[in-house]
């Protein structure tokens, strides 16, 4: 059985030779944890891992993200299709951009920078007061 440190060198090695973002070493250690047994893995488990997780990590997933993805039995190459498809129905990349942050907007997860009032605070001037404008 492998120690913890010995085990986080192999994976993050392998992982960050993989990883174009995300490469934090605490997202690291996140999908590491993922594996049952980490200890107990052979080396080779462990990059194998290290890359499939370095795989979700480009694609902007962190651990937490991709669980139920994961769960529901996707892959990285299953999902960069399905993204591929979606840019294609959309019509690229921007235009499915621009539905998913008008979909935020609409269901309230984000704010409409239309909506957005910053005013300079009049007590502290390297301060801004920013309010949210009303619908009506």
């Amino acid at each position: 059985m492998m120690d913890l440190l010995a085990a986080l060198r192999i994976y993050g090695a392998t992982y960050r030779s993989v990883a174009t973002q995300l490469r934090h070493p605490r997202i690291v250690r996140a999908w590491m944890e993922t594996m049952a047994d980490c200890r107990a893995a052979t080396r080779e488990e462990l990059e194998e891992h290290a890359r499939t997780a370095a795989e979700w990590a480009n694609l902007g997933y962190t651990a937490e993200e991709a669980a139920p993805l994961i769960a529901d039995g996707l892959t990285p190459a299953t999902v960069r299709e399905l993204e591929q498809h979606a840019e294609a129905v959309a019509g690229g990349r921007d235009a499915l951009a621009a539905q998913r942050i008008a979909r935020m907007v609409d269901a309230g997860e984000i704010i409409d920078p239309d909506r957005v009032i910053r005013v300079q605070d009049p007590t502290d001037p390297t301060r801004e007061i920013i309010a949210i404008r009303d619908d009506d």
